[in-house]
């Protein structure tokens, strides 16, 4: 073996080391079994070569020595004396939690207050009608009803936290059996009031609505009115600032479509939009990334089934955005059950030992206090099968 490092140049020949340092040249043998530790060295000065001169020289022969002892190691391996313990990998999972609570529902408005640490929970469809009733959540107390003035009766009027201004935004919905609304509310975990904006987006629920933290901007895309279908099924986008509302255009968009979310990744930058279901019926499975100025379309390795009414937020802790079930209308009616984690490149499904049944249009939240995600309510599986369950998904102790 050779080797030049600028400081040694060596070579092992049946048990011989000879080393060369400079103008000097030390050799000793190995017996069979031995280390490096040297026998007696014999040290030959002769003159120097241009190569020999391109190598620093060593001070004397216990250099030479120490060099040698640094550069070769023992040719014997030890044993383990055990096997090796893997690394753990954190394991998430999912559990019930409280049992008590509102009305069982679905399409209800639904967002955790950063500032006091709660889940904010308002009306949905309730059995048979649409509730107008507001309810806190914190792991500490469970759930609460707040008594408190506030929008009229109606379902699928999705809302998000603005932590700038520390109010959560509500807009729009739909009346049991009636219209669909365009008002726009603010509740500050004590009281609601309502918005009177110079612009105002036109009437919807079922749209995808998330706080972009960078910009400061609540952003609205989507939704559907009326028939549901073909034209009334929506593709237009807003944002609000506290004050106003106003229309966004960009170059590239994705299809017009209703139940679908929106959620702001850190990593990304930006909100992160999936699915939901578009005109003539068609159930979308794409990801696309909105950066503050332009939409683009993300293109994972693998990706859920289409679907719409899913759940979705980001779960820090993971540093991954987290979807659980949705449906899908077709041939046949499919309310799914699955867990998939999105890591800002790829969709990845998830085994969790535990899982809440087949939900759509539950309330879907990161609890930062509890450190996870929760879900309340939904239908389960059928749109008449309407629950209260309380699920969390964390990682487990």
């Amino acid at each position: 073996m050779m080797k030049n490092n600028n400081q040694l140049l060596s070579l092992i020949v049946l048990g011989l080391i000879i080393i060369v340092l400079g103008g000097v040249i030390a050799a000793f043998f190995l017996g069979r079994g031995q280390t490096i530790a040297p026998s007696t060295p014999v040290v030959l000065t002769l003159p120097a070569t241009k190569a020999a001169q391109e190598i620093a020289p060593v001070a004397s022969e216990t250099a030479v020595l120490q060099a040698a002892t640094a550069t070769f190691a023992p040719t014997s391996t030890a044993i383990p004396t055990s096997t090796p313990v893997p690394t753990p990998v954190p394991a998430y999972d999912w559990s019930m939690a409280a049992l008590t609570g509102p009305a069982a529902r679905s399409g209800m408005s639904f967002a955790y207050d950063d500032r006091q640490e709660r889940l904010i929970l308002f009306g949905g469809t309730c059995s048979g009608y649409a509730c107008d009733d507001t309810w806190i959540y914190t792991g500490n107390e469970g759930w609460q009803q707040i008594n408190v003035p506030g929008p009229s009766a109606r379902e699928t009027a999705y809302m998000a936290y603005d932590s700038a201004r520390q109010k959560v935004v509500l807009f729009g919905g739909h009346v049991w059996a009636g219209e669909h609304l365009g008002d726009t509310w603010e509740f500050d975990g004590e009281s609601w009031t309502q918005i009177s904006t110079a612009t105002t987006p036109p009437n919807r629920s079922n749209q995808a609505i998330a706080f972009d933290p960078v910009r400061n901007k609540v952003v609205m895309f989507g939704g559907w009115v009326d028939s549901q279908l073909d034209d009334d099924i929506l593709g237009d986008m807003w944002e609000f600032d506290g004050t106003n509302w106003q229309e966004v255009h960009t170059a590239v968009s994705p299809a017009p479509r209703s139940n679908a979310k929106l959620v702001y990744m850190p990593e990304l930058g930006g909100l992160v939009l999936f699915g939901g279901i578009g005109r003539e019926q068609s159930h979308y499975n794409d990801t696309w990334l909105y950066d503050g100025q332009n939409w683009i379309q993300l293109i994972p390795a693998q990706s859920p089934p289409g679907r719409f009414g899913y759940q979705m937020a980001y779960d820090p802790t993971q540093h991954s955005i987290v979807l659980f079930g949705g449906t899908y209308f077709g041939a046949e009616f499919i309310t799914y059950a699955d867990t998939w984690l999105f890591d800002g490149e790829n969709w990845q499904l998830t085994v969790p030992l535990n899982s809440p049944p087949p939900t759509w249009n539950a309330g879907f939240a990161f609890d930062a206090s509890a450190n996870g995600i929760l879900m309340f309510g939904g239908n389960s599986p059928n749109q008449n099968d309407l629950t209260n369950e309380l699920w969390q998904y964390m990682l487990v102790p």
